[in-house]
């Protein structure tokens, strides 16, 4: 059964396209069959993926009620699904989380970053004690000097 991991922050400029893209990359060259749905209006991931011909497939999923049907779909032909997330809260952030084994939150080293992803963080977790799921959730730090003070 495949696993689904996503990128999820309310705050947009964080690095969840990219983390997607990296991580997909790296699953592909690893051997396993990844694909990418890509909730996000830019689609970045789906551009990356039609562009870098790294054995990543992508799909664009831009109705939050279809998401569920679409990851039950693709499970059955993939072992990693990887799903990127626009930066706010939304009804797809919500159907993303129900459907996450792994959750990222991605977040730079500047206050706003931290504060969305706290914000992000708790969110995961109401929407994780109403559905009596519990995927595993963990912050990423992204983009920061190695010198700074944290």
């Amino acid at each position: 059964m495949a696993q689904v991991i996503s990128a999820i922050q309310e705050k947009g400029g964080v690095g969840k396209s990219t983390l997607i893209c990296a991580l997909a990359a790296r699953l592909a060259k690893d051997g396993a069959k990844v694909v990418i749905v890509d909730t996000d209006p830019q689609k970045t991931c789906l551009k990356w993926a039609e562009k870098d011909k790294c054995g990543v497939d992508a799909v664009e999923q831009l109705n939050d009620e279809l998401l569920t049907k679409t990851v039950k779909h693709l499970k059955g032909s993939y072992d990693v699904v990887m799903i990127d997330t626009a930066g706010y809260k939304s009804a797809m952030a919500v159907h993303t989380v129900m459907r996450s084994d792994i959750i990222f939150i991605p977040c730079k080293a500047a206050e706003p970053d931290a504060k969305g992803a706290l914000r992000t963080w708790q969110h995961v977790q109401s929407i994780s004690e109403s559905a009596d799921i519990y995927p595993q959730t963990f912050v990423v730090l992204s983009d920061f000097d190695k010198g700074t003070s944290i």
